[in-house]
């Protein structure tokens, strides 16, 4: 997987990927940067031609352990300019034994090159 700056956000590109979900872009955060959220959102767009494929997961990081949480429906995107909202729910009780918090983009496809125009997580109250 590599990331680099395009003309219109970033390109994204996979190779050689697992169709089985493994693949994943990640970003790590503490439980306290959900704290009184509803719902984790992520906010994506296409700025360029492909498609992408791939599951939003919330995944809390526990003293003994972990437990993911994946969105309701995975993320399809084909083409520029449509823009998708993914959400997942905030569990309270799982948040307040939480060490560390993860959003993970477990990617379907095994190759890919794409140009996110957005890529932004949101908390949603």
């Amino acid at each position: 997987m590599s990331c680099q700056p395009g003309e219109n956000g970033f390109v994204l590109r996979l190779q050689d990927g697992d169709s089985g979900g493994w693949a994943c872009l990640g970003m790590r955060f503490s439980p306290r940067a959900l704290a009184e959220t509803r719902y984790l959102g992520l906010l994506v767009a296409l700025s360029e031609g492909g498609t992408v494929s791939f599951t939003p997961t919330l995944r809390y990081l526990f003293e003994d352990g972990m437990r993911d949480v994946p969105a309701a429906e995975p993320v399809f995107l084909a083409g520029n300019g449509v823009s998708f909202l993914a959400h997942i729910p905030v569990d309270a009780e799982a948040l307040g034994r939480a060490i560390g918090c993860e959003l993970n983009l477990f990617f379907h496809d095994n190759a890919f090159a794409v140009t996110f125009r957005t890529l932004e997580p949101l908390r949603i109250i």
